[in-house]
């Protein structure tokens, strides 16, 4: 007779070994779903990176003050001191001289009248050796313009027909002579013609271009790069452009310039690398679904804004560093704001502090997509606002009034 014995253990083992598998899966999936919430909770604080520095800045800043100066300040302190006796009396009585002219005032802002036609805002970070020259040309182009205009309007009664122009050089924090080299500049020009806005910190290209900006005295204002890529001949052209653009809007005067190389893309593409084609091509199609499809260049550091629009989109803007210009194609964009995408005349400039590598350009091609999402989303969910206006001028309150009852001047 054969006893037949079940052992529980061993009836029981398929029933565990299941059960572990299942722990087994469950962790997996519970892992899976940390690691997807991790990733997405990352993702969404780069993405919004941008929003959350813009949120955490200071809304009120100081007043700015630049040097005032008379022209030819230099050669004048420089006689004075001349008479001393040694070298080092020679050297206090530059200083004392020195400062007794430097006289400081505060900076206008655009709720002041304009009281010349054109500003030109230049960023400058360490550019002590490229800023001269970019100066120079640009400053013999002003005063040929100049000339020209007073020659055209010398016939007339009214002096709106000459050209009247300050320049801005916007100091971003540099390490280097930058302030030293540009205030050399407003010396010997005067102050009315050339003023240093200096920052204390680094707050980037567009942080630097928004106080100039917004600091201005000009009907319209340039923002130009201090390497002098594109061609300041354009400007003429451009300003004739905008004020086109503006001529069907009733007395307000909102007209955009917006400097373009997309002619050169075809030339570019035979000679550029692949990876940079391919970059190109893919942000050009990003810029048309997220920003907008009006303009084709949007990185172009050569854009021209009457001050009615320059209060519009410098008064709030938010990114200060890679896609400050994304977010004011964007904001005209959703405004109808009139832009002119103008062709200029553009070349590469050694010396770039941002491109130098080719991880540079997938790097600065990522922070580029992710200020285009920044941008769309934050207007899209509101949590950035624009400024309300008509075709009339601006919908503001208190003082500073509407600027489109402004009547502007051309120069030709």
């Amino acid at each position: 007779m054969v006893l037949s014995v079940s052992s529980p253990s061993l009836s029981a083992l398929p029933d565990s070994l299941g059960l572990q598998h299942v722990q087994g899966q469950q962790h997996l999936l519970a892992g899976a779903v940390a690691l997807i919430s991790a990733v997405l909770t990352l993702s969404f604080l780069y993405v919004f990176q941008p929003a959350l520095a813009a949120w955490r800045r200071p809304q009120d800043h100081e007043p700015h003050t630049f040097v005032k100066y008379a022209p030819n300040s230099s050669s004048s302190s420089s006689s004075s001191s001349s008479d001393s006796d040694s070298p080092a009396r020679n050297t206090r009585a530059t200083r004392r001289a020195t400062v007794a002219e430097e006289e400081e005032e505060r900076f206008p802002t655009l709720a002041d009248p304009p009281t010349v036609l054109l500003s030109l805002v230049i960023p400058a970070y360490n550019e002590e050796v490229r800023l001269p020259v970019m100066l120079d040309a640009t400053l013999a182009y002003l005063e040929e313009w100049k000339k020209r205009s007073s020659k055209n309007g010398s016939g007339s009664s009214s002096s709106s027909s000459s050209l009247t122009y300050e320049l801005i050089v916007v100091d971003d924090g540099s390490t280097d002579r930058t302030v030293e080299v540009a205030s050399r500049y407003s010396r010997i020009l005067g102050s009315d013609v050339l003023r240093v806005l200096k920052l204390r910190t680094n707050r980037g290209k567009g942080g630097a271009i928004k106080e100039g900006m917004l600091h201005s005295r000009g009907e319209y204002a340039l923002m130009v790069d201090a390497d002098g890529a594109t061609d300041i001949t354009c400007l003429e052209r451009m300003l004739v452009r905008t004020q086109g653009v503006e001529e069907g809007m009733e007395g307000g005067s909102m007209g955009i310039g917006v400097g373009s190389r997309a002619h050169y893309e075809k030339d570019s593409v035979a000679t550029r690398a692949w990876y940079r084609t391919i970059l190109m091509k893919g942000l050009h199609m990003l810029v048309t679904v997220l920003i907008s499809g009006r303009i084709k260049d949007t990185q172009c550091g050569f854009k021209l804004f009457s001050r009615a629009a320059n209060k519009i989109l410098f008064g709030t803007l938010h990114l200060e560093r890679w896609g400050f210009d994304l977010e004011i194609v964007h904001v005209c964009d959703r405004l109808g704001l009139p832009m002119v995408e103008v062709a200029v005349n553009w070349q590469e400039v050694e010396g770039s502090k941002l491109i130098t590598n080719k991880l540079d350009v997938v790097l600065a091609s990522v922070g580029i997509f992710r200020d285009m999402l920044c941008v769309r989303l934050c207007y899209l969910l509101g949590v950035w606002k624009t400024t309300p206006w008509t075709k009339e001028g601006l919908k503001v309150s208190g003082g500073g009034g509407r600027e489109g009852g402004r009547r502007r001047r051309k120069v030709e």
